[in-house]
């Protein structure tokens, strides 16, 4: 039997079933269910990867991801979880040396935020949300459709 990392998986199910539907979200400001074709799916996880390579993430180095479940999240390939409190996220930040660390919602990016100077192994936060709103001592954090962008 042949095994293949997760990212060939979703390129082969895409290669597959087109524009069948992989995966739905909630978008809860429109209070409708979003769907996104196995095409979408493979086209954002390739463009992800891209934009990992243009930041300079090294194979096997720890990433990090501290958001609610959301897309962004598979699109990622999930590599770490940080927990609620800004102490929980320094520690995992510091143990595992993210470099990139995704958050979510406005909570999340305060959080990390807070901790960033902390945090010696942290480069840039990548945010998921659009509507975060950037503390202005912030230079160097993204948002994920800058991050995608990079990736094209």
């Amino acid at each position: 039997m042949t095994y293949h990392h997760l990212s060939v998986l979703v390129h082969r199910q895409a290669e597959k079933y087109g524009d069948k539907t992989a995966l739905k979200y909630r978008d809860y400001e429109k209070a409708q269910w979003i769907p996104i074709s196995w095409n979408e799916f493979s086209q954002t996880v390739r463009q992800a990867a891209n934009a990992m390579v243009e930041l300079g993430v090294q194979e096997e180095e720890n990433i990090g991801i501290f958001s609610q479940n959301k897309p962004e999240c598979l699109f990622t390939d999930f590599a770490a979880f940080a927990t609620s409190s800004p102490a929980q996220a320094q520690y995992i930040i510091n143990d595992a040396q993210i470099r990139f660390l995704f958050v979510g919602e406005q909570f999340q990016y305060d959080a990390a935020f807070s901790v960033f100077g902390f945090c010696p192994s942290l480069v840039q936060l990548i945010i998921f949300d659009p509507a975060v709103v950037k503390d202005p001592r912030d230079m160097s954090s993204i948002y994920y459709d800058e991050f995608l962008a990079k990736g094209k």
